[in-house]
């Protein structure tokens, strides 16, 4: 649990220091508005796209297979996303290569970061009696909140000391998590405690009637041949 909720603080620090911090630098090194904004909207409709599959897939893989990979891969993004401002900045990247790393830091954010949450609350959910979810669910999101509102207070202390600073110590944080998630959480996949009536099982009836009939009239059938023997 502890290491969930840390990670929902992570991520919540990184995701609102990235938009607080990364437009006004991509800005600055000529990108427009526009181009800024497609950036995040690229990962928003990534992140709504994937986190259904991935819910899905912690069903199957387990929760703590599918929250490390959401982990590993924020924590990839945070540093795909600073590392070509940084160098275009020093003159050691060209500023043409900016946008489109750009968007690959946040492609690969909004497609393997999206893990986090649905395999995390459905962890939750896994171990936590449904009269009690509710309130489980609202102190769990209530990490991610916090965390949302100490990322640029926490982001920009840290960017004073480098611009790395921030975006080297959430990517960490994120790795931390990872491999504490990995150490000391069970991997769970779903658990079904209710098998919920397929098409199959609707059909069961059915075919359990057609079967009785069909033995009637084999019976009838019999009965018929015995007695055309018998004459």
């Amino acid at each position: 649990m502890f290491w969930l909720k840390s990670g929902l603080f992570a991520v919540g620090l990184g995701m609102s220091f990235v938009y607080a911090i990364i437009p006004p630098l991509a800005r600055d090194l000529g990108l427009s508005e526009i181009q800024a904004s497609f950036i995040f909207s690229l990962s928003a409709v990534a992140w709504a796209m994937t986190s259904a599959p991935w819910g899905r897939a912690s069903d199957k893989y387990g929760r703590r297979n599918i929250a490390i990979l959401g982990y590993i891969g924020y924590s990839i993004s945070m540093i795909i996303l600073i590392l070509p401002i940084y160098l275009a900045d020093k003159n050691i990247l060209s500023a043409a290569f900016v946008f489109p790393l750009l968007i690959l830091g946040r492609t690969i954010y909004g497609l393997l970061g999206s893990a986090t949450r649905p395999a995390s609350f459905a962890y939750i959910a896994d171990i936590t009696p449904k009269s009690k979810r509710t309130k489980k669910f609202a102190r769990f999101e209530s990490n991610f909140l916090l965390g949302t509102l100490v990322g640029p207070l926490l982001g920009g202390y840290l960017y004073l000391i480098s611009a790395l600073a921030p975006f080297i110590f959430f990517s960490i944080l994120g790795i931390v998590v990872a491999m504490g998630i990995f150490l000391t959480l069970e991997n769970k996949p779903m658990e079904v405690s209710e098998i919920p009536t397929s098409k199959l099982s609707r059909l069961a009836p059915t075919v359990s009637v057609s079967y009785t009939h069909l033995r009637a009239h084999e019976t009838k059938a019999n009965v018929v041949c015995r007695l055309l023997l018998e004459k």
